[in-house]
């Protein structure tokens, strides 16, 4: 049997499930399974109640015709939760109570709610439980950490690359720049296409009807912009396949093109904004956002790579400035300036310069360390700015598409010898 199984048997089944889940529940093994996974189950419970939270977090409508729609994503996500877990596991990566709740942490003060109690008590309130949410947060987090593991040391981007990328994007200042969000989902093989193409669909249909693009971007997306909503920033024509550069110039802001297949894979793209160049202005200035993690004096260096990790799991799901200034009040000391509004280039140092001009709005940089700790900024408002990015930021641009390529790659592979069952 096919990964995913027909789709109308598996709404039927998880339609059963979820009915079931609302009256005392039996034994687990009772509600079946919807999956093995190596040595791993995936149970229908599972599956029921990732598809509520999916349905929750993306503000879709629980009706059958939705859990239908998003079933057959929803086990691929769970599988590939499943192997990635695995693959943590067989090289020792432990991740532990504390680095779920860090991420739990800046989850909720996204949510609004404010605590991981709060955050936890909501999602109960609407028929998920809270476990379902841990378990996808910590396969989250071991992914990362294998990728920066075995990935990470492998990518390196030469000054080269960097000259090529700048000089494209110089070269195209005059010409139109586009502020876009994206959904990705991959194309293993032939045998994958159509599958995909039809989620890529139903996707869609649901985002036009009202679901969040951020929220489903982050649930479905396997690019790395899923962290942040789908967010992939400023583009020019150059650093888009020309499939994607297509679509895009049929596209008015504000629009969600339908699915495009591009050299790896599907997908979904909305047009956020468009302007004519990216001609500069002298004036250029920049609002931004800090979180100040404190450290003694004396910090070894293992206590700053400590507190350079927490402070990028901390801050790395955040989108907004609101949600910064939240997690500053939390952590920073006081005195610590949560703001720094309308600071002009000409005046900024070069690091905090590559921050402002290149860092796409609403997307925590990396953590930096600065006197006395770790300093993550986020860019909150930008005036004048040519758009154009500096060298820093051109290059981790690269590698982190390359990672994405490698990571998925990886994770294909995992799946190619993996033994997985679909029971549906």
């Amino acid at each position: 049997m096919s990964m995913i199984a027909s789709l109308s048997r598996m709404a039927f089944a998880v339609a059963i499930v979820l009915s079931a889940a609302s009256s005392p529940a039996p034994a687990q093994d009772s509600l079946g399974i919807a999956a093995t996974v190596n040595e791993d189950v995936v149970t229908m419970l599972d599956l029921a109640a990732r598809i509520q939270l999916v349905a929750l977090a993306s503000r879709l409508p629980d009706t059958p015709e939705t859990r239908e729609r998003i079933a057959p994503q929803v086990l691929r996500a769970l599988i590939e939760d499943r192997l990635k877990l695995q693959e943590a596991k067989r090289l020792g990566i432990n991740v532990g109570d504390k680095d779920v709740d860090n991420r739990l942490s800046a989850l909720a003060q996204q949510s609004g709610t404010g605590s991981i109690e709060e955050f936890a008590d909501m999602i109960g309130r609407n028929g998920v439980p809270f476990e379902t949410v841990r378990n996808q947060v910590r396969a989250d987090v071991s992914w990362t950490r294998v990728v920066r593991r075995v990935l990470g040391p492998t990518v390196a981007i030469s000054e080269e690359q960097v000259d090529e990328a700048l000089a494209r994007i110089e070269s195209e200042a005059a010409q139109p720049a586009y502020l876009v969000s994206e959904i990705f989902l991959a194309v293993d093989g032939q045998n994958g296409e159509a599958e995909v193409e039809s989620s890529a669909r139903r996707l869609v249909a649901q985002l036009r009807e009202g679901a969040d693009f951020a929220a489903v971007a982050r649930q479905f997306s396997q690019a790395s912009s899923a962290a942040n909503g789908g967010d992939i920033g400023w583009v020019s024509p150059s650093e888009v396949e020309s499939a994607l550069r297509g679509a895009l110039e049929t596209l008015s802001p504000g629009m969600i093109g339908d699915p495009v297949r591009g050299t790896s894979g599907v997908h979904i793209l909305l047009l956020r904004d468009r302007r004519e160049s990216r001609g500069a202005a002298e004036d250029a200035k920049a609002t931004l956002a800090q979180v100040f993690f404190a450290l003694a004096e004396d910090a070894t260096a293992e206590q700053i790579d400590e507190t350079s990790a927490d402070a990028l799991s901390r801050t790395q799901p955040l989108t907004s400035c609101e949600q910064m200034a939240a997690l500053a009040a939390e952590v920073s000391p006081p005195g610590a300036q949560p703001l720094l509004a309308d600071i002009a280039f000409s005046d900024m140092p070069p690091e905090l310069l590559a921050i402002a001009s290149g860092t796409p709005i609403g997307t925590p940089a990396a953590p930096i360390l600065a006197p006395g700790g770790v300093v993550v900024l986020m860019v909150c408002d930008r005036q004048g700015a040519s758009g154009v990015p500096g060298r820093d930021e051109i290059r981790d641009r690269l590698g982190r598409e390359r990672i994405e390529v490698l990571a998925r790659g990886y994770l294909r592979d995992l799946r190619r010898v993996a033994i997985i069952d679909v029971r549906l």
